[in-house]
């Protein structure tokens, strides 16, 4: 990459709500078409529902990644396609800025850990219901791990980077500031996970990443530490089931 140390100017926004909202909607239409194809298909193959069997069931694998694309695909039609993937943040960056992501990650794990911890205080113990939709409750083996990685560590944060911190972050920052921008980004990345046990973590890591897109100019930094999170995630709940098995 190009070694710059000074952020991008911002460009004027050039896209608005409406974007954002047929971005929304292009991926709700998407995902909609794909689970009932999945869902259909396994029926007539007579197979059980998908949906109990973890993401490794090749319906739920592929109409997963084929959501996290139509988010990709929604973005680049409503807004890169026009006026390019700069616009979103996709810039390089400093190796220097690099480096520091594990750091930034090692931050901002140990502050979500520090969010889990006060709220069991408050609701006592819980599990992370994504081990169980993730997995089905087995582990998996190591085609199923790289594919998993492959998913989770490589997809989910390239299209949730360019949708919150490309092309929703932008919006709220040219519009509302930086403050309101970074607050409500995180809100609505922690609601989007549908998790109401994981949205205080969730919102803090929603900060984090949206700061990194503030100070540095660029998705790109997001993206990394987003897919180290992940992936880390992945291998730790894969680590917990074998252990257990």
């Amino acid at each position: 990459m190009l070694e710059t140390n000074v952020p991008a100017p911002r460009p004027p926004m050039l896209w608005g709500w409406l974007e954002i909202l047929a971005v929304i909607l292009f991926t709700a239409a998407s995902a909609v078409v794909l689970l009932v194809a999945a869902a259909g298909l396994t029926h007539l193959a007579g197979g059980a529902s998908p949906m109990n069997s973890g993401m490794l069931v090749p319906a739920v694998y592929l109409s997963s990644m084929g959501i996290y694309l139509a988010v990709i695909v929604g973005v680049y039609l409503f807004a890169a396609r026009k006026h390019g993937w700069a616009a979103l943040g996709w810039r390089n960056v400093s190796t220097r800025t690099l480096l520091l992501v594990p750091l930034v990650l090692i931050v901002g794990l140990g502050a979500m850990g520090l969010v889990n911890f006060a709220l069991i205080q408050i609701v006592g113990e819980f599990e992370n219901p994504q081990v169980d939709a993730i997995t089905g409750g087995q582990p998996f083996g190591s085609t199923g791990l790289i594919a998993l990685l492959v998913l989770v560590a490589g997809i989910v944060p390239l299209s949730e980077e360019l949708f919150f911190r490309g092309m929703l972050y932008g919006t709220l920052r040219e519009r509302w500031g930086l403050l309101p921008a970074v607050l409500v980004s995180a809100l609505l990345f922690s609601l989007a996970h549908f998790l109401p046990v994981l949205m205080p973590a969730l919102f803090v890591m929603g900060l984090i990443l949206a700061l990194l897109r503030e100070y540095t100019g660029s998705v790109v930094p997001g993206i990394l530490l987003h897919a180290m999170q992940n992936g880390i995630a992945i291998i730790a709940i894969q680590a917990a089931l074998v252990a257990a098995s």
